[in-house]
């Protein structure tokens, strides 16, 4: 990938959510990630580009977990992305 390049990228990445059900997690867990504004930002739009969210895993947790020193994911459920370059069928799944 050069420098000036636009590619197609996907990325992981893990957000904390409370809720009521195990299909609002993942309205919750969506709705953060597309209102992140560095996301956002870092996103160039393409008019034959649909970006798409898939969670790939759920897990629950009975006791809130501790997080020290971590004020961000405290307040806003998660940061941060690990991202991939996308191969060019992968974005039909």
């Amino acid at each position: 990938m050069d420098s000036g390049t636009l590619s197609l990228m996907g990325f992981y990445t893990t957000r904390f959510v409370k809720a009521e059900s195990v299909e609002s997690v993942e309205d919750i867990a969506t709705d953060l990630i597309r209102n992140d504004r560095k996301l956002n930002q870092a996103m160039t739009k393409l008019p034959d580009v649909m970006p798409m969210i898939f969670v790939e895993e759920i897990d629950e947790y009975k006791r809130k977990p501790k997080f020290k020193g971590s004020w961000k994911l405290k307040n806003y459920g998660g940061f941060g992305y690990i991202f991939y370059p996308m191969d060019e069928n992968e974005d039909e799944e």
